[in-house]
């Protein structure tokens, strides 16, 4: 079984090495870049629902998924808050479907 620190370190490698992801999750409009950044944010969380260990790489996923990809002009465009709330929007829906 993958652990929640190797589901998120995929995730982090399938961004970091396919531009095209980067671009749709990240994109370089403002506008595009919150909605993109939430989508990820609660894709994410619907993967980390059936994980055993799901909460312990909430805290880091942050800097390592959201702020890694954001050394652009357009910057960070979703807090830590909202990043956290999209994840649980996410592993509510993932729960309610492994049932």
């Amino acid at each position: 079984m993958t652990t929640a620190t190797e589901y998120m370190e995929s995730l982090r490698g399938a961004l970091r090495d396919n531009p095209h992801a980067r671009a749709f999750y990240f994109p370089a409009d403002r506008a595009g870049r919150v909605e993109g950044t939430l989508r990820l944010g609660r894709e994410f969380g619907y993967g980390l629902a059936g994980l055993p260990d799901g909460e312990s790489v909430i805290g880091s996923s942050y800097s390592i998924l959201v702020v890694s990809n954001c050394f652009d002009r357009t910057g960070v465009a979703v807090d830590a808050k909202e990043w956290v709330r999209a994840i649980r929007v996410g592993m509510v829906k993932g729960n309610r479907e492994d049932k």
